[in-house]
């Protein structure tokens, strides 16, 4: 897809020392056109996002899909005549390569020129960059799903939390027979805040139906998971539970097959890959597998627009997941700037009271139904399972929510 077509501003994130925390635009307005107050990084026809994504480091397999399903929405919407049928959206890119403090940069440079910020990857940065989105009354649509953007009410997360869906897929495999009240489920998880996330949910589920959860923290660099899964069949765990990455996933596997454990496994999004299915370890997670997330598999009942523009920009390639969630998250920043603009008010506090009316969000099926008012943003995720179809998987429970979930804090 072309730069000129996509409409994208790039730009090149330079090696300067991070300057103070002041906001240049102090939030100012851009006057206004035809009744409608315009916000910093407007104009009478244009709008400007900005997007702080990997693009280069450790989970640019992640941020560039997600770009490119943001583009679509972002082409569709300019193809359409933009927002209220007036501001083309233009987006300025900046790659933090999952850096913090490159992240910080990209912000300083960027903030006093876009209105709204849209697939801010990662975490870490989300969390660094929370007291400046405070301080500069900026809505955000993360791609990260930890509780910790819950500190900013502006953060419109694009699903449930890694808790959230850590608890939907075990109670999916609870009422499934799959697993029983007092069986023993060893969970993987990552330091950090999405493992931690996801091991919260485990345990509530746990302390509800008399789980037992049997721990293990890994570091991201750490690949090998033999000693880990051998412990587990060791002490003859019924599941294991994933809250780590592919690399780990393929590794917890394929032990897991080499020891004859044969159980149920559940994963928070980030632990699988469609390439996975191409691997040894195919088998197992197709007969085994099952993934919770807030993401349709594919554009496969969702927007045949969307389709559509995919398939002729990509005639050879199937979208993946992480592409619909990119495009999930376009159409999340498009309701929000569609209601500011009808509500004539598109200055940033603007579009923090249009996103705080949005209660009852849908979008077409690219993401669950969400809530953007205040608080968790919806208690349901899909559960899916690995199968040879377009994206890899396959949703066997839409917009499900089990009946441990709803206490979750």
């Amino acid at each position: 897809m072309s730069s000129s077509r996509n409409r994208i501003a790039a730009t090149v994130l330079a090696s300067l020392a991070v300057t103070g925390c002041a906001t240049k635009s102090d939030n100012a307005d851009n006057g206004s056109v035809d009744g409608i107050q315009l916000g910093p990084g407007m104009s009478e026809s244009t709008l400007t996002l900005g997007v702080i994504t990997d693009l280069s480091g450790p989970f640019a397999v992640q941020g560039m899909p997600a770009l490119d399903g943001l583009k679509l929405v972002t082409d569709q919407i300019n193809e359409d005549g933009g927002i209220c049928g007036r501001f083309a959206v233009d987006l300025d890119v900046q790659d933090s390569g999952s850096d913090v403090q490159k992240a910080t940069q990209a912000y300083d440079s960027m903030e006093e020129d876009v209105l709204a910020l849209v697939q801010t990857l990662g975490a870490p940065v989300n969390t660094a960059l929370i007291p400046r989105f405070t301080q500069d009354q900026i809505v955000n649509v993360p791609m990260a799903w930890g509780r910790s953007l819950l500190d900013w009410e502006g953060n419109a997360v694009p699903g449930g939390f890694y808790d959230t869906d850590m608890a939907n897929g075990l109670s999916y495999l609870l009422q499934e027979d799959l697993i029983e009240d007092g069986d023993t489920v060893g969970h993987i998880y990552f330091t950090g805040e999405y493992g931690e996330n996801g091991l919260a949910g485990a345990e509530h589920v746990a302390d509800e139906r008399n789980l037992n959860i049997t721990g293990a923290e890994v570091s991201p660099t750490d690949v090998d998971m033999t000693a880990l899964v051998q412990r587990f069949a060791d002490e003859g765990v019924d599941a294991i539970a994933l809250s780590v990455g592919p690399n780990q996933t393929a590794s917890a596997v394929s032990v897991a097959v080499a020891e004859d454990l044969d159980v149920p496994i559940v994963m928070n999004n980030p632990a699988f890959a469609p390439g996975l299915l191409d691997s040894p370890i195919g088998e197992a997670l197709r007969t085994n597998g099952h993934v919770a997330n807030s993401f349709s598999p594919s554009f496969t009942g969702t927007s045949d627009d969307l389709a559509a523009a995919w398939s002729q920009a990509n005639p050879d390639d199937e979208p993946t997941s992480t592409v619909v969630a990119g495009a999930g998250m376009g159409e999340i920043i498009r309701q929000v700037l569609e209601k500011a603009c009808a509500d004539g008010d598109m200055t940033r506090e603007g579009l923090l009271a249009a996103k705080a009316s949005l209660d009852e969000l849908t979008t077409l099926g690219l993401v669950v139904p969400l809530d953007l008012s205040g608080g968790d943003t919806t208690r349901s995720s899909n559960i899916l399972r690995p199968a040879d179809v377009p994206g890899g998987l396959e949703i066997v429970a839409s917009s499900y929510t089990g009946p441990i979930t709803e206490g979750l804090e």
